[in-house]
């Protein structure tokens, strides 16, 4: 037997209620696989009780990431967007919270920001856009502490690459993530296929606070959550809880649903209200805030 038919058999073996030898661990007795149990990365509280921590070293890419587009650019982006695929208009004008937290958004494998500016680009036609939003496997979850895989019956998969995109197999089958519409990067030894924002383990009791416009935190589930105010305009303020902080922004917008101006369709985001040409984007009329 070669090492590595061995050691793929410890790893079906281990994951599935047998004792194991090896790495990555299992849940014991609650058959759960979970990608977080083998975090290494730690950090600790200050004399404030507040995450030991940056920013930067969160998330080490949050520099390198693409910036939003102004108001104007982000509604046309929005409309169009939501014109073409349906997806949800609240969620592309205002700050989502995946999109603040760095992660896919919903149960899909794209990030907010990628979908925005993939409609920016007129060589994607409604079709194109539909074709772009693909599903992500129900075991990479993704949160405000980044993403894992969290399985009741699939260890963590084996993940081959090419180019940006990642194939996992696991024993339930396999799934394909293009690690470029979430900004990241493939990697073999990522378990959920992509550079995702890495986990971090930090003490449960741990409060929220302020690195510049970035909230850091801890979950009760005892890892670091990120929250990056600034993307959509916001600062990160403290609350009136002790020991707390939050995203707060000067401007913000009627909470009016997007309306029709002839064919033309007025949003409000970021504090602004703007009005998208329908016929400018390839339609012919508005309906409801809508492109048609």
């Amino acid at each position: 037997m070669t090492p590595r038919i061995a050691l793929a058999m410890l790893v079906t073996i281990g994951c599935y209620g047998e004792p194991e030898a090896f790495g990555p661990k299992c849940t014991r007795n609650a058959g759960v696989c979970r990608s977080g149990d083998d975090v290494t990365r730690s950090v600790s509280t200050d004399s404030a009780g507040r995450v030991a921590t940056t920013a930067r070293e969160v998330w080490p890419a949050l520099a390198s990431q693409p910036k939003l587009p102004p108001p104007a650019e982000l509604a046309r982006a929005c409309v169009r967007l939501h014109s073409c695929t349906l997806f949800p208009m609240k969620d592309c004008l205002a700050p989502p919270p995946s999109e603040e937290n760095g992660v896919p958004f919903g149960t899909s494998n794209e990030r907010v920001l990628f979908l925005v500016l993939a409609a920016l680009d007129p060589a994607n036609d409604c079709a194109a856009l539909k074709k772009l939003q693909t599903e992500r496997s129900p075991s990479i979850k993704c949160e405000s502490h980044g993403c894992e895989w969290l399985s009741a019956t699939d260890p963590v998969p084996t993940v081959t690459c090419a180019g940006t995109v990642a194939t996992l197999t696991a024993k339930s089958g396999t799934s394909t993530r293009d690690c470029s519409h979430a900004f990241a990067e493939c990697d073999p030894a990522s378990p959920t296929g992509c550079t995702d924002r890495p986990l971090i383990k930090c003490p449960s009791t741990a409060t929220d606070s302020c690195d510049g416009d970035v909230q850091l935190g801890c979950r009760q589930i005892g890892f670091v959550s990120f929250r990056n105010c600034a993307l959509y305009g916001g600062t990160c303020e403290p609350t009136g809880m002790a020991g707390n902080a939050t995203c707060t922004y000067a401007e913000t917008c009627p909470t009016v649903p997007p309306s029709c101006n002839g064919t033309a369709a007025r949003v409000c985001t970021m504090g602004q209200t703007v009005e998208v040409d329908c016929k400018s984007l390839g339609f012919t009329s508005c309906t409801a805030g809508a492109c048609r």
